[in-house]
């Protein structure tokens, strides 16, 4: 196991939820943390609470200029790591939203959520990974329990981050031919308690327990984080995945 300290990492979506509580942990730690985010005074006041350990980045992941401007910022640090944590979820019906009396301008938007959750951590790992270094390097992929099954209401999160696991996973192939210094790490949270899950659902992991979870196992160098009752809902899925599937819905 290894400390943070000295390290400098990138973490997307640090103003809120999960990346609120990396960000204070890994600063606790000792980190130099590169905290991205769309709006400038949560990222303000974020970095107040560590100002000589915060580096602010104001972008949005959702255009390539905003993901241009974190690549071109944390390729002037030394940079040991990167945290794809930022992800957007909304709710869509397609069945109701498509139907063919409906005006095209109420038809979904796919583009944010494809932008977000899987474009954003694909572009900036193409452009960072040549430029991790360090003596325990690593990327770390937020997706979700879901990757298991899908739930109704948000098919294009799903998608996304089924997308992203199996990138993940191809990813971990490539590297350990022909990166093995770095590690390829995803973390599979359940519902944490956020302003994305506000009024869904109940029993909720909170924000820091996952960040203790995910940073443990970023200490352990663990290829794959399972926290909280996603854990659960992994062991079921081996035994009965009709039943996970039925509780994801």
């Amino acid at each position: 196991m290894y400390a943070f300290t000295n390290q400098t990492i990138l973490l997307t979506g640090a103003t809120g939820g999960i990346g609120q509580a990396l960000a204070h942990q890994l600063t606790q730690q000792g980190a130099h943390v590169l905290a991205t985010g769309r709006a400038e005074l949560p990222l303000q006041s974020l970095a107040a609470t560590a100002p000589d350990q915060i580096t602010q980045i104001v972008a949005d992941l959702n255009t390539r200029t905003g993901r241009n401007h974190i690549i071109a910022v944390a390729q002037t640090h030394p940079l040991t790591g990167v945290i794809h944590n930022a992800g957007l979820q909304l709710e869509t019906n397609f069945a109701t939203n498509n139907a063919p009396d409906n005006a095209p301008d109420n038809a979904p938007d796919v583009t944010s959520e494809i932008a977000v959750n899987l474009q954003a951590p694909l572009h900036l790992t193409a452009a960072l990974l040549p430029h991790l270094s360090g003596p325990a390097p690593f990327l770390s992929f937020i997706t979700s329990s879901l990757v298991l099954a899908p739930k109704q209401d948000a098919p294009i999160y799903c998608a996304t981050k089924a997308g992203l696991h199996s990138f993940t996973r191809a990813l971990g192939y490539q590297c350990a031919q022909s990166r093995p210094d770095v590690l390829i790490n995803e973390v599979f949270p359940a519902l944490v308690d956020t302003p994305m899950t506000a009024g869904r659902g109940s029993g909720k992991d909170s924000p820091e327990t996952v960040a203790i979870a995910i940073l443990k196992g970023l200490q352990n160098r663990r290829t794959e984080t399972w926290v909280g009752k996603a854990r659960l809902l992994r062991l079921l899925n081996l035994l009965c995945p009709p039943l996970v599937a039925k509780i994801l819905k």
